[in-house]
Parts: structure tokens; sequence; C-alpha cells
């Protein structure tokens, strides 16, 4: 039996991290779906490239984190976005790595996707044309808001920009 923790739920571990849905990702497939109109199909494609690219993202910062010797301690996945919790950084290079480790990972996502349409063309089902909206579309809007560096009003949840940026400033004034 799966149990509910304040609204989260574990989807799978993988080298025994814990992978948690929110009870809200699905607002994370429906809101970009109403740019291309719905079908129920349609819902549950969009639903699984959301959390595949959320998934990504986070994977990304997950292995900065390794990288970095620090341990992972859990990934969330919610209708906002995701959260890599992790053992603080050491180092502000290591604090620069963990916090980009998820725009690249995106980057990255984005190319490979845009390199398999050239090569291939248009995917042939409902399915890929939905993994491929999440992954170029919503995948660009998702980066773009995410470098920008916004905090939270209570500091819960700053984009990885906002802490890029603190990072940056940060080495910037005390350089030797």
């Amino acid at each position: 039996m799966i149990a509910a923790t304040q609204g989260y739920f574990e989807l799978c571990r993988v080298r025994r991290i814990p992978v948690r849905l929110h009870w809200s990702f699905p607002l994370g497939a429906v809101l970009p779906g109403l740019f291309i109109g719905f079908r129920p199909a349609q819902s549950i494609y969009l639903c699984v490239g959301y959390i595949l690219l959320i998934g990504v993202h986070e994977a990304g910062h997950s292995i900065a984190a390794a990288a970095c010797r620090l341990r992972v301690l859990r990934i969330d996945i919610t209708g906002f976005g995701g959260m890599c919790w992790t053992e603080s950084p050491r180092s502000p290079k290591a604090a620069l790595a963990l916090y980009s480790g998820g725009l690249v990972a995106q980057s990255l996502l984005l190319l490979v996707t845009v390199v398999a349409i050239a090569l291939l063309g248009r995917p042939p089902t409902l399915f890929l044309n939905c993994i491929v909206f999440m992954f170029t579309f919503v995948n660009l809007i998702l980066f773009v808001g995410n470098a920008i560096p916004i905090a939270q009003r209570d500091d819960s949840h700053p984009t990885d920009g906002f802490m890029i940026w603190n990072v940056l400033t940060w080495m910037r004034k005390n350089r030797p």
C-alpha cells in the first residue's frame, strides 16, 4: 500500500532515493494542455510527459549533487515544478553545480528532442506528440521561468536562477 504524506505519494525509488508525486502534479500537464485542446488520452500523455520533464530537471540536480558528493534525500514533483532535496553544498562551486544541474539537464533534453525531430520528422502518434510538446514548448517556458532570479515571499522555494545569482554574487564579492 502506498502511504500519502502531506499530499505526496511515493512513485518509485531510484538508487534508494524516494521520488514522490504531489496530488497537484496533473496541473503541470493540464495547464499547458489548454494551448492544444483536450482529449482523455492526451491528458494522460501530457501528465506522463510532465513527470518525465520535471524528473529530468530534478535528476540533473541529483547528478550534480552526486558529483559534489552530496547526499540526495528525496525528489518531489508537484503541479508547479519539483524539488531535489539534498545536503547543503559545502562550497560555492558545489552550490553553483547543484543549482545549475536542473537547467543543464533541461537544455540537454531540449537539444536531444530538437535533433530527434530534425532527423526523424514529426512524431507519428498522439503520445509522442504530447511528449515532444512537453520536452520543447513547455520545457522552454519552465526553463525561462526557473532561470529568472525570483525569490518567494517566504524564501521557501526560490528559483534556480535566484540561487545561482546569489552564489555568483557571493563568489564575486569574496574573490581573493
